[in-house]
């Protein structure tokens, strides 16, 4: 990988959740970029075994970001992590469709993980409006890997390692 532009992209990334998508809260529920870098690094670096620790990373980095209860975003991307981990054999990394695919399914499990850990926390959350959120975020972290990891694979000038 070029660390460096990588590094750049990462930086670039926490800026606009920071900056941007904090400012519109819906937007910042359906769309969630770090969650997307996760999911990349889960298709594209050749061991896994750490994949859990780097969730836990940028789930904390969206916590600082948008506010969030400190730990909640860090624990669902751990699981996220964990689960492409786990998972690594039973998915085609090339296909860009099935990548978006993925994507939506384990921004599906994020923020469910999520939602159930705030639930469990926070005594005043025991019922939250807004799970219909979970099927857009589903369609746009889909579309958004389905698009974007091919051109950011090329921008980065990665290579399909298995």
């Amino acid at each position: 990988m070029a660390p460096f532009r990588f590094g750049l992209f990462l930086v670039a990334l926490f800026l606009f959740q920071l900056v941007f998508l904090s400012r519109i809260p819906w937007l910042a529920q359906a769309m969630d970029p770090l969650l997307l870098v996760l999911i990349f690094l889960g298709f594209r670096i050749r061991s896994a075994r750490f994949l859990w620790a780097y969730g836990v990373a940028l789930g904390l980095l969206k916590d600082l970001a948008i506010g969030n209860l400190f730990g909640i975003s860090g624990a669902a991307f751990g699981l996220v992590g964990w689960l492409i981990a786990s998972t690594r054999h039973l998915v085609e990394r090339e296909d860009p469709i099935l990548q978006g695919i993925w994507a939506g399914l384990l921004s599906m499990i994020q923020g469910l993980t999520a939602v159930l850990l705030l639930m469990a926390m926070e005594p005043a959350m025991r019922s939250i409006p807004g799970w219909g959120i979970l099927p857009v975020s589903m369609l746009i972290n889909g579309g958004i890997a389905a698009w974007g990891f091919p051109r950011l694979e090329r921008w980065l000038d990665l290579r399909c390692d298995s």
